[in-house]
């Protein structure tokens, strides 16, 4: 969620296209991708992220932050 506000200030900035602003634009892509890759065959999320059984809130911090790359205008899938 950081790493999105950032892109955002960046994007409203001067360097848009600086070299920093591509990095944080790959960045962001490959947190996205890891998250939804933690995702366990419930649905859920786990707490650490390496399995285990799926936790509430960390399955709603994780929601909220694609959803918030989504609105950003990152690519994610719609479901798995």
């Amino acid at each position: 969620m950081a790493a999105l506000a950032l892109q955002k200030l960046v994007a409203a900035g001067r360097d848009a296209a600086s070299p920093q602003a591509e990095s944080l634009d790959a960045r962001v892509r490959s947190s996205v991708s890891l998250l939804i890759s933690m995702q366990n065959d419930d649905g859920g999320l786990s707490f650490s992220g390496r399995g285990g059984e799926s936790s509430p809130e960390s399955t709603a911090r994780v929601v909220w932050a694609v959803s918030l790359a989504r609105k950003a205008g990152g690519q994610v899938p719609d479901a798995p």
